[in-house]
């Protein structure tokens, strides 16, 4: 075995020195391993303890503390029902009735067009959701029938400017060819009649100025299924609680310093969050939610606002025609929604944290160890010491020296205490000639394989 890793030692020859196969060699038969020095310097031991117990602090204090660091999380499943209250009114306009006379009499004066939540909210009940009208602008008692646009882009100065049977430029219907010159100047077209007035521009006539105190009721409810565990905003015999579930509209508005005056006319989007954080370590009807609101809409862009279309249907049985009630709606859109987490104590969890924190204390040394041997002033000092480089060829045969001298010392002092031989020389702590050949091939070997660490 020795002579075949002597023969193959042999057969590697140095390339030549700072060449790139030389820099490959070195990297690839160098291996590096840690050595531990004891540096008394009251710098480095100050930085280095000041470095560990601040770590300390922020794992206890922010970790364990703050952010319950001992606990484990579980994510909650949440719902939202709103119940709206209140009531509100506009004027009579002559389309909304055909005898407005029969209503005066009735005693309901002409400026009390009352509507309540029936009315302004649409559609009745949404998970997570409500719209509750501010403004609207009405169509109603329409048929479907042939009749005179109205809008602006069906504009027309003759016939010619409306193609029979394509559909309007306002997407209302289909133009049936003529173009009304006498008094609109727009295209005649078939669809529902009379077409709906032009809601490009929202109206101001029809604003709802009470929707302001209406009063939104919550059920705001979390579950943690894996641990079994309910709550909600209406649990515990609380009761009807301001601020905790149930709110007025002005003060949703006032949170996201907006006025109501700001987004009764053209309407707004805003959302409500509940967010949980419950300790399920105590009681959780302990645990209240955190209520933030914000608005979500841009008050700043050209088409700003919420508003869409609804209809209603109905039929005189007598003439065989089908009515539709239509209604642009401009209002408040509010997006609801309860989110949290549970938390647990749980000892996996700890023991995670702290295997975290050892890390981090590690940190510490490698900080240390970065500016002992790079910035402070006695780098040179510290890198010497860190750093000792070490041939393995020549310390192997450093040892293979110390042990034959060894050897030989001790053989010495054995024959100094024995009788001379009385016949020949003694051949006791000599070497043969064979052994010296091998040992001779073995020293040149090594001195080939000096370049591998050097």
């Amino acid at each position: 075995m020795g002579a075949l890793a002597t023969k193959l030692d042999s057969s590697f020859e140095r390339p030549p020195a700072g060449s790139i196969a030389d820099k490959v060699m070195t990297g690839v038969l160098t291996y590096e391993t840690v050595q531990v020095t004891k540096v008394r310097s009251l710098t480095l031991a100050l930085l280095h303890n000041t470095i560990r117990l601040a770590i300390l602090l922020y794992v206890i204090i922010v970790v364990f503390w703050q952010q319950s660091g001992y606990q484990v999380n579980e994510d909650g499943v949440g719902s939202v029902q709103v119940d709206v209250r209140g009531v509100s009114f506009t004027h009579w306009h002559k389309e909304d009735s055909d005898d407005l006379d029969v209503i005066k009499a009735a005693g309901v004066p002409r400026s009390m067009r009352v509507a309540d939540t029936g009315d302004l909210v649409f559609p009745a009940k949404e998970e997570g959701a409500l719209f509750l009208t501010t403004n609207y602008l009405d169509t109603p008692a329409q048929r479907r029938s042939v009749c005179e646009s109205g809008h602006q882009k069906d504009t027309c100065k003759s016939d010619h400017d409306c193609p029979k049977h394509e559909p309007a430029r306002s997407v209302q219907g289909y133009y049936n060819g003529t173009c009304d010159t006498a008094q609109t100047h727009t295209c005649f077209i078939i669809a529902w009649c009379p077409s709906a007035v032009d809601a490009s521009e929202s109206p101001t006539a029809n604003v709802l100025p009470t929707v302001a105190s209406f009063l939104l009721k919550t059920r705001a409810t979390i579950k943690f299924p894996f641990n079994g565990l309910v709550t909600s905003n209406t649990r515990g015999g609380r009761g009807e609680v301001p601020g905790l579930n149930i709110f007025e509209v002005s003060d949703i508005l006032n949170a996201t310093n907006t006025s109501f005056d700001e987004v009764a006319q053209d309407g707004a989007v805003f959302s409500i969050g509940f967010n949980w954080d419950c300790n399920l370590d105590v009681d959780i009807e302990e645990c209240l939610p955190d209520i933030k609101f914000s608005r979500l809409d841009d008050p700043e862009a050209e088409d700003k606002g919420f508003s869409f279309p609804y209809t209603t249907y109905s039929t005189d049985k007598e003439q065989g025609i089908q009515f539709r009630y239509l209604r642009q709606a401009y209002g408040l859109r509010f997006l609801i929604e309860s989110t949290g987490r549970g938390r647990r104590f749980d000892w996996a969890t700890i023991v995670v944290k702290l295997g975290s924190t050892a890390a981090l204390i590690g940190l510490a040394t490698v900080f240390v160890d970065f500016c002992s041997l790079y910035i402070l002033p006695k780098k040179e000092v510290y890198q010497k010491v860190k750093y000792r480089h070490l041939n393995e060829a020549e310390e192997v045969e450093r040892l293979n020296q110390e042990k034959n001298e060894q050897s030989l010392l001790g053989g010495n002092k054995a024959s100094s205490k024995r009788p001379a031989a009385a016949e020949g020389p003694s051949s006791y702590g000599t070497v043969s000639s064979k052994q010296q050949s091998l040992s001779d091939e073995e020293d040149g070997s090594a001195r080939k394989r000096r370049w591998w660490m050097s």
